[in-house]
């Protein structure tokens, strides 16, 4: 099985979401959700704000859903199907 890459986005050009709903994105050894963006050696990811009840956040614009970045160790790996959660 090939290793997971470096670093991915799903604003980069090769971005290939078959790929990405197999990654399992970890910080400090907590699965993450609403990942959009990680990079390994930066320890980072960029993930989607969500509220109390688990719904994304909205901007002030209301054009766009909030985004933070979070740092920490970032492990990710490919699981050989998409999870239950990434399936249509």
């Amino acid at each position: 099985m090939p290793d997971a890459p470096i670093r991915y986005s799903v604003h980069d050009p090769d971005f290939n979401p078959r790929l990405g709903a197999r990654l399992r994105i970890c910080l400090d050894g907590i699965q993450q959700e609403r990942v959009i963006s990680y990079d390994i050696a930066k320890g980072m990811i960029v993930r989607h704000v969500v509220d109390e009840h688990g719904h994304p956040v909205i901007n002030v614009e209301r054009d766009a859903i909030q985004t933070e970045e979070v740092y920490g160790a970032v492990a990710v790996t490919i699981d050989a199907q998409p999870s239950a959660s990434t399936e249509g």
